[in-house]
């Protein structure tokens, strides 16, 4: 990812990449994996996952937040989606109701948690669309 400052109303649409052959200390081992940061005060307006290849190995996987956010504030568990599946989001921070999110400093880690099972093979990528707020003085 480049730099994490957008212009104001600029719309963005960044991505995020879960591999459990790669991202995973012990192939697809239950964990949490942190994908990268969204930009501070980045609103999320929409949030999906592309799955490129399907998860095998039972896990439950979600995504979320990092530092004491919402683990599973954008993703319940696409474990079980197949391949060419695009999965909206189904967490608590960004869904099918119209919530947006504005991301938080101390809470933008995107972060993938591997649960219940190792996740064996999979990957999939997570895509975030909004636009960099930029506070009145």
């Amino acid at each position: 990812m480049g730099g994490k400052l957008f212009g104001p109303n600029q719309y963005q649409v960044l991505d995020f990449t879960y591999d459990a052959s790669s991202d995973s200390a012990a192939s697809g081992a239950t964990g949490t994996y942190n994908l990268g940061d969204l930009p501070d005060s980045f609103v999320v307006h929409d949030c999906w996952v592309v799955v490129d290849e399907s998860f095998a190995g039972g896990a439950t996987i979600t995504v979320g937040e990092d530092g004491g956010g919402d683990a599973d504030g954008y993703f319940t568990d696409i474990g079980s989606a197949a391949t060419g599946n695009v999965v909206e989001s189904d967490g608590a921070l960004v869904g099918a109701s119209g919530l947006i999110h504005i991301v938080d400093s101390a809470k933008d880690g995107v972060l993938v948690t591997v649960s219940s099972a190792a996740a064996t093979a999979g990957k999939c990528k997570v895509y975030f669309a909004g636009h960099q707020h930029i506070a009145l003085s």
